[in-house]
């Protein structure tokens, strides 16, 4: 996450909400796709857009290795329940797809720009929902996915190095249950700590908000949202034709 404020990117210059809603769009596209040609253009599209915004993509890959334990369990999990495998192929290219579009934005968008760009997009629907409430928890539940993946990769080395390798069936559920009650505790704390920093920064329902200066929309802003509808438009053809 601290790489967002060393990377170069002409993603950086955008709107927050232009990115807000490619974000949106692309994970009800990748929600709903069951078809292997629509899964290729989304993944070939994706491509396309982490070429544009000029972050490594080693960036990218470290997304997708630090959720690789989440990932197991639900592809595990996926099998046991469809006995099937083609149906967990296919949510685990889902949920890749997805982590990279949120690593996108979240690598290119500060919290100040994600919190009053997720407000101004609610905004709209302000007679069912308190858009500076919903906003506030979008951005925290985004950073304590963050969290808690860091915290399963942190906890389950450090595991590692103290125990080692294990051939006692007993020893090592213990070890599974040490490890998930450390990953739960370090992870609590470091949600609490990053409530406090928003609270700091006036991010909270209490108090007025500070009037952070956010970039105007430019013409980027609607070539980059257009890439997203003009995907979702040949998707949605591709499926009535096809």
């Amino acid at each position: 996450m601290s790489d967002r404020y060393t990377l170069k990117s002409p993603l950086k210059k955008l709107n927050p909400k232009s990115k807000i809603l490619a974000t949106i769009i692309f994970t009800l596209i990748t929600l709903c796709f069951f078809k292997i040609t629509t899964g290729l253009m989304l993944i070939g599209f994706m491509v396309l857009v982490i070429l544009i915004s000029n972050i490594p993509f080693v960036t990218f890959y470290r997304a997708i290795k630090k959720s690789r334990y989440i990932l197991l369990i639900i592809f595990i999990l996926s099998i046991v329940l469809t006995f099937s495998i083609t149906i967990p192929l296919y949510i685990i290219t889902k949920i890749i797809l997805i982590i990279l579009s949120f690593t996108l934005l979240m690598h290119t968008t500060t919290f100040a720009e994600l919190f009053v760009g997720f407000e101004k997009v609610l905004k709209p629907f302000k007679e069912y929902v308190k858009p500076k409430k919903e906003a506030l928890k979008i951005v925290m539940g985004l950073k304590n996915i963050s969290i808690f993946a860091d915290e399963i990769e942190r906890t389950i080395k450090l595991r590692k190095k103290k125990k080692g390798n294990s051939k006692n069936l007993k020893d090592i559920f213990d070890n599974i249950k040490e490890t998930i009650n450390l990953i739960k505790k370090n992870t609590k704390q470091k949600q609490k700590q990053f409530k406090k920093t928003m609270t700091i920064k006036s991010f909270t329902l209490n108090k007025a908000r500070t009037n952070y200066k956010m970039k105007s929309w430019k013409f980027l802003d609607t070539c980059y949202l257009g890439m997203y509808i003009i995907l979702l438009i040949l998707i949605i053809l591709k499926g009535v034709l096809l």
